[in-house]
């Protein structure tokens, strides 16, 4: 029956009503790559065509338009990024259309990237980011990454809190082996990370050398892919893997230290000697890795550096990483320790005319210095008659003189040089006597009378 447009008649069958077709296709292209988008079949026009337009992510796809042919229709496309194809049919006739069921996704597997560092410390923890792009909804994760454990001694790893898989985690099930895995289950959705943000972070003790952290997708292509995860399965195309697991080394240190040196002033002991440390030339020398040693180009000074004040020492410092640096510092050498005098008296006879000189060597008798004597002076050293000995003025009586005699008959003499008259009485001056060894006093006399000098 053909529709009358003039009667008001509801028609059991419509010749030009559109029919629905079902869109295929689910897939993952890689880098310039491209794949098919089907539909199931299409309808054949009489005297008109029914047109089918292709659309990405609900937006018509430019040049895109088939017309229906009565079999199935493919349209070949690439795309930079996840989407979603649908397609939508046009009556020629009526203008009516008609969306076609279901859809075709179309995947970009990510781009995986293993850190690099460089000026690494030996014996330090590293931390190495693995980031991604074009990281749109993933579902299913399997990374195998491989290291050397001469090298390198894993710690532990940290994941991305916004790849919300029930069942990620991080492993470490050898030695030189680290996996990480999980897969989105019940009601968890696909994972979608931004350019450039980390999927996790993966920390080690470095030991030096070149650390190379490799994807292993070699042995085993399964050990690394993406993919949708439910409820379509469909893997993530990551070829060549060169392309999309970029591997990550780590170097050592080789920056120098910051040597940082200051002068100094040290003085000779008593041998004439002096011994400095690298520590009191260092004037706080630093490094990012940590300083292993400080040593100078020399640490002994003795008394012949004092008249090449200032000496010029060289302070080298490594770090732990081996690398070195120097600056120079100025060490001036001080003898502060007096010399040791030491004297003899003399004997001298002034001549005729009643003078006599004498010299530093006649008074010296072994003077000594750790270095060195440079001068030596005496003072006085010129004599007259003025300096002649003359007996020392006394400055109380003394008993000059003992006469022994027979009996009592004993005397004694006393003598006064003090230069001044004494009187004896004033002065409790007595006379105490001791017999026969004994140490308690017999006779005492108290003198009285004056003696003059």
């Amino acid at each position: 029956m053909l529709y009358n447009p003039w009667r008001d008649v509801n028609l059991a069958i419509d010749i030009y009503q559109l029919q629905a077709y079902a869109v295929s296709g689910n897939s993952s292209i890689c880098a310039g790559g491209t794949t098919n988008i089907t539909l199931s079949g299409s309808q054949l026009g009489g005297g008109f065509n029914y047109l089918y337009d292709l659309y990405k992510d609900n937006v018509l796809v430019s040049g895109q338009t088939k017309t229906g042919t009565g079999g199935p229709l493919v349209w070949t496309v690439s795309t930079a990024s996840n989407a979603t194809y649908t397609v939508k049919a046009l009556n020629g006739l009526n203008l009516c259309t008609l969306d076609m069921t279901g859809s075709a996704n179309v995947f970009v597997g990510p781009i995986t990237t293993i850190g690099s560092l460089t000026n690494a410390c030996v014996n330090g923890t590293v931390t190495v980011p693995v980031t991604v792009k074009s990281f749109e909804d993933v579902g299913a994760i399997s990374l195998t990454l491989s290291y050397d454990p001469s090298r390198l001694t894993f710690l532990n790893g940290t994941t991305n809190s916004a790849v919300a898989m029930a069942n990620l985690g991080i492993s470490n099930p050898l030695p030189g082996m680290i996996r990480l895995s999980g897969f989105i289950e019940g009601l968890e959705l696909p994972v979608t990370l931004s350019d450039d943000e980390t999927l996790m972070n993966l920390s080690f003790t470095y030991h030096g050398g070149l650390a190379n952290i490799d994807f292993d997708d070699a042995t085993d292509p399964d050990n690394c892919n993406y993919g949708s995860g439910a409820p379509l399965y469909v893997p993530f195309c990551d070829y060549p893997t060169s392309t999309y697991y970029i591997n990550g080394t780590i170097t050592e240190d080789n920056n120098d230290p910051v040597a940082v040196c200051q002068n100094i002033t040290i003085q000779l002991d008593a041998t004439g000697n002096a011994l400095i440390t690298p520590a009191q030339i260092n004037n706080g020398s630093t490094d990012d890795c940590g300083i292993a040693g400080l040593a100078l180009s020399r640490t002994a000074f003795t008394c012949t550096d004092i008249s090449t004040n200032p000496n010029l020492v060289t302070l080298t410092v490594t770090d732990n990483s081996g690398n070195t640096s120097t600056c120079n510092a100025y060490v001036t050498v001080e003898d502060i320790t007096p010399p040791t005098a030491v004297c003899q008296n003399i004997t001298v006879q002034l001549d005729v005319t009643g003078h006599a000189s004498i010299t530093a060597s006649q008074i010296n008798n072994g003077s000594s210095d750790a270095c060195g004597i440079a001068s030596m002076s005496v003072s006085p050293d010129a004599f007259d008659c003025s300096d002649i000995n003359l007996p020392p003025v006394a400055t109380d009586l003394i008993i000059s003189e003992y006469v022994e005699g027979s009996s009592n008959n004993k005397s004694i003499e006393i003598f006064n040089g003090t230069g001044s008259i004494v009187n004896l009485a004033t002065g409790n001056y007595r006379l105490v006597t001791f017999s026969n060894g004994s140490i308690t006093a017999g006779l005492t006399i108290n003198l009285t009378g004056t003696i003059a000098p």
